[in-house]
């Protein structure tokens, strides 16, 4: 008997918590500039990061604006098949 698939995630905080804990996601903190650092940062992150061990960012200072920004949360498979709590091997089944 196969144990039951636990639900998705309900909400972003929730989604980024568990990316955190499973270190899948790495905080920002140094001030950030929207248009011109996030982008060039994260671009990088991503093609100097094997996929095996990418991971989501979280800009908690963008300049001018009151609200963290996260971006590359869904870059590998296996961050993508957490989020719909599938098995990685299973993805492209469905």
């Amino acid at each position: 008997m196969t144990s039951p698939t636990p639900p998705p995630f309900l909400d972003l905080g929730s989604f980024l918590s568990f990316l955190e804990q499973s270190g899948r996601l790495k905080r920002v903190v140094k001030p950030v500039d929207k248009d011109w650092e996030i982008t060039c940062i994260a671009r990088w992150v991503m093609e100097s990061t094997p996929e095996d061990n990418a991971y989501g960012l979280l800009f908690e200072n963008v300049k001018n604006y009151n609200v963290p920004v996260a971006v590359n949360l869904y870059a590998p498979y296996a961050t993508y098949s957490a989020a719909l709590r599938i098995p990685p091997e299973t993805l492209l089944e469905r």
